[in-house]
């Protein structure tokens, strides 16, 4: 690409507001947002897999101009530590956006997830899904291996503070961080801090903020599956007709949609108590590099 491009890097988190990033920045004549909204070309690094030729990469934003700011949002990245930052570094002016989530319940959103994408039963309640992604967490402290399903990734993807430090080190202030609850409750205000940052107009005082990538339990689980392959495959077509992907996923949303069990106040209570030394972990992190600390 030209020496002109920033890449912009959103490397997590995974239920964070990637998605709802990705469409907002996309919007910008300034940024220039690949169809394929998570690229995961370094993702493999994150397992200690093998990555194709950077040009496969490059591929995606053939169609860049000179001055736009080039957005991956692929978030794994974050947990893939020196690894995928050492390729990062390679692709010359990077600047990385980390959206992070009160870890409860990013957990919680995430179990949502796993239902909705089929990899673990619709009959499975967030009680038993708790149970078997201690046992895994479990094992990850006793092995650190990073496995690529739900019950590995669960919990360990919240404990922030055992991912951000490389990147706060590396990348110091082309590094930002901002909250999801504070992209949720002022959209504008924070997009607007975004914009400041990357040095570009900030053109949302009008803009509609629609949330997107909203988890929710299919009434019929393997319906809702192939629904979920069909956009997936076809994701290049769709984000070229946003208006008739968003008319599919009303109707679908209408015919195959109910509604989750809140979790209890035992599991609220529990989810807290674990992420309790991580969240204060990662605050004491926030105040060492001088950064906002989050309300969790």
């Amino acid at each position: 690409m030209s020496s002109g491009n920033t890449y912009l890097i959103i490397p997590g988190v995974h239920k964070g507001g990637t998605t709802s990033l990705y469409k907002y920045l996309g919007d910008h004549d300034r940024c220039y947002a690949p169809l394929k909204k998570e690229l995961h070309f370094f993702t493999p690094l994150v397992y200690n897999e093998k990555i194709d030729s950077l040009e496969t990469y490059y591929a995606n934003f053939k169609d860049a101009k000179a001055d736009d700011i080039l957005l991956d949002v692929s978030p794994s990245y974050i947990y893939g530590g020196d690894a995928v930052i050492n390729q990062l570094k390679v692709l010359g002016k990077v600047k990385v956006l980390l959206i992070l989530r009160n870890p409860a319940k990013r957990f919680v959103s995430f179990y949502k997830q796993a239902i909705k994408a089929g990899r673990i039963s619709d009959k499975e309640t967030l009680s038993e899904f708790y149970q078997k992604s201690q046992d895994a967490f479990q094992q990850f402290q006793e092995d650190g291996i990073l496995l690529d399903n739900f019950y590995n990734r669960s919990l360990r993807e919240s404990c922030y503070a055992l991912y951000t430090e490389p990147w706060l080190k590396t990348f110091g202030e082309d590094l930002k961080i901002v909250y999801f609850e504070d992209l949720i409750t002022s959209p504008h205000e924070t997009m607007n801090t975004i914009c400041e940052w990357l040095e570009i107009p900030d053109i949302y005082a009008d803009y509609n903020f629609s949330v997107e990538n909203q988890s929710f339990k299919p009434t019929n689980q393997k319906v809702g599956v192939f629904a979920s392959k069909i956009f997936l495959k076809n994701e290049r077509f769709f984000r070229k007709n946003a208006r008739l992907k968003n008319f599919l996923k009303k109707i679908y949303g209408k015919l195959n949609h109910s509604k989750y069990d809140q979790p209890t106040e035992e599991i609220s209570e529990d989810l807290n108590a674990f992420y309790k030394s991580y969240n204060i972990e990662f605050s004491e992190l926030m105040n060492k590099y001088n950064r906002k600390k989050p309300n969790w």
